[in-house]
């Protein structure tokens, strides 16, 4: 299981710009951009309801 990626905010914190990865996961559909829109990071969400794959995100 790849749920110790997203293990805390200080994890986060210690990601600086370069770093090769594109986002981390929790295994659990959530998954956090690394670096978009200058420097911030995006959360989303992967969820089925009814069926459907779906997909939601937050502003970074």
């Amino acid at each position: 299981m790849a749920r110790h990626l997203i293990a805390s905010d200080a994890a986060i914190r210690t990601i600086k710009p370069g770093d090769p990865r594109k986002r981390l996961n929790d295994s659990d559909g959530l998954h956090l951009l690394l670096f978009v829109k200058g420097g911030a990071h995006g959360w989303r969400l992967a969820y089925a309801h009814e069926g459907r794959r779906n997909l939601t995100s937050s502003p970074p």
